[in-house]
């Protein structure tokens, strides 16, 4: 057997095991319900941001709104760079 053809066979064997589509995606419908975490994840980002912001003005008005805003924006930086 040649290597090309081993290779192959590998190839083969291995998207057999692992289920693998043509494309690489495992399921047939993984991108769309990836595309739908995504969207979904963004929307929730959002109305965070959207909350956090009116309500550092809402407790701070406008001299100390924007150290709020601040200080929750370093609480998302901490959790995004320990989580992801």
């Amino acid at each position: 057997m040649k290597k090309s053809q081993l290779r192959q066979l590998i190839k083969e064997e291995l998207g057999n095991i692992l289920e693998v589509n043509p494309d690489g995606t495992i399921s047939p419908d993984e991108e769309e319900r990836e595309e739908g975490l995504l969207y979904d994840v963004e929307n929730r980002i959002l109305e965070l941001i959207t909350y956090a912001n009116d309500e550092a003005d809402n407790i701070g008005g406008e001299f100390r709104g924007p150290g709020i805003r601040n200080r929750i924006k370093e609480l998302f930086l901490k959790y995004i760079s320990f989580r992801m």
